[in-house]
Parts: structure tokens; C-alpha cells; sequence
């Protein structure tokens, strides 16, 4: 475990293999084939250009050799600018893997509060207001993570990359799971792989560092968790987010 600090002191990167417990990872694991009918939809393109590596079909497992969760790719938010944007509302099985994810959500909002509070303070005080929409109460009776957004990435690898709409002074929060081994994160601007072992969450500013994640045997779900500016600024959110708290707790 460890960080990874620039040259002012500042803290780009949280790596904590390892952290989440043999019972809550396989329970976060096996949580994603509440997920297969979806997956088995979502898309895995033999030519997809550079436009969108993420769906990639050689960046996929073959289903064939996947016993528990389905490869593909799916993003859910309960509120997003959805133009242009690939997303999966309330279908199938969506609100039984959010029910069952809970408790993982719970821990990993918790870490977030740990290594970088001001981000989880925004994020609480983001809930908060959307909770308290009428058009968004049913789906945030479900939706229980401080983020505004995650992709469920079942079974793939991820070529290194830049997470472009995130924020620099923001993390991404990373949660690898599942009955996997010989899978390494790469950090290649700054020359380092870390051995990526199951129940390890990293928190990263995505913008700075380039990152991406080795094929491995076996099957694993990779919950990336995002903040996605502009639906924080729709929302209104000032600096001083404590009073928004205050005000809608």
C-alpha cells in the first residue's frame, strides 16, 4: 500500500491492494450477474476504431471461458447529461445488483472519505440534493455511492489511458474483484506496475496519470467510480458544501 506524491506534497494516487476483505469482494464479485443480462447486450465491436477502445472485442475474455459474469462494459448514473453517452437505466437485474452492492458502496464511500474528504463532502451534498428531486426519488432510493456515476467493467483489459473528464484535483475510485490472478496496473508516464491483486481500490487523479490494467487468468469486475463537474455544477454546489449538508440532512 501506498501514494504517490508530486513534487508540491500533493497526493495523485491511493494504492490499497488488497483492502477489501475476502467476504465483501467476492460478495461485490458475484453481485455482477444480476448484471449478465445487460452485459450480454452491451458492446464488444470487432472494429471499433479509436474512438471507443473501451467496447474493444479484443479487450474482452471470451464468454465461453467466463463462468460466473459476462464480459462487456456498462455505465450507470442517476444523473447525467446523456448525449452521446452510452448508459443503462433501471433494466434488468439493475436494481437487484444496486441492493446488493450496498454494503461495498458503504465501504467504498468511506475510503473516498478517508483520502480525499473535500471530494466526498461534494459527492454527500450531491446525493442530497438529488434525492431531494421528485423526478429522481426513485432511483436514489437505490443509488447509495457520494459519485455520480460508475462503469461496471466485467472481464476486460484496459488499454493505458487518460480519464479526460476528470477533474484534476478529483479521484477516480477503482475496485477490483474477483477469482482472478496475474493482473497488474500500470502507471506508464510514471514507469511503475503494481501487482493488482482482487479486493484492491485505487483512488487517482485519471486526468494526470495514465493508467490501464493487464489481461489476468480467471474472471474480474472492475467498479470505476466517477464525478462527473458539470452535473455537480447544474446542481449548484458552492465550495462551502458543509452548508448544503447542513441544510438538506
Amino acid at each position: 500500500p501506498g501514494t504517490l506524491v508530486d513534487n508540491a506534497g500533493r497526493i495523485l494516487m491511493w494504492f490499497l491492494p488488497g483492502i477489501l476483505s475476502a467476504e465483501l469482494q467476492n460478495e461485490m464479485f458475484l453481485t455482477a450477474r444480476h448484471l449478465n443480462p445487460q452485459l450480454q447486450k452491451s458492446p464488444r465491436n470487432k472494429d471499433t476504431g479509436s474512438c471507443n477502445w473501451r467496447v474493444g472485442l479484443p479487450l474482452f475474455q471470451d464468454p465461453a471461458n467466463c463462468q460466473f459474469v459476462t464480459p462487456g462494459v456498462l455505465n450507470f448514473s442517476p444523473a447525467w447529461f446523456q448525449q452521446g453517452h452510452l448508459g443503462a437505466a433501471m433494466a434488468q437485474g439493475t436494481r437487484d445488483w444496486l441492493k446488493a452492492m450496498s454494503r461495498g458502496t458503504a465501504v467504498l464511500n468511506t475510503i473516498l472519505s478517508v483520502i480525499h474528504p473535500d471530494l466526498y463532502l461534494a459527492g454527500k451534498t450531491s446525493h442530497l440534493l438529488l434525492k431531494h428531486n421528485p423526478t429522481l426519488e426513485a432511483t436514489m432510493e437505490y443509488w447509495n455511492s457520494v459519485y455520480t456515476g460508475v462503469a461496471v467493467i466485467a472481464n476486460r483489459e484496459t488499454p493505458v489511458h487518460r480519464d479526460a473528464q476528470c477533474p484534476v484535483e478529483w479521484y477516480g475510485l477503482l475496485a477490483s474483484v474477483g477469482p482472478y490472478e496475474g493482473a497488474e496496473f500500470e502507471l506508464r508516464g510514471v514507469g511503475i506496475r503494481y501487482a493488482y491483486i482482487l479486493g484492491t481500490v485505487v483512488g487517482l487523479s485519471g486526468y494526470l496519470l495514465k493508467h490501464g490494467v493487464s489481461s489476468c487468468a480467471g474472471e474480474r469486475v472492475c467498479y470505476a467510480y466517477f464525478m462527473r463537474p458539470k452535473v455537480i455544477a447544474r446542481l449548484g454546489i458552492p465550495t462551502e458544501v458543509q452548508i448544503w449538508v447542513d441544510k438538506y440532512s
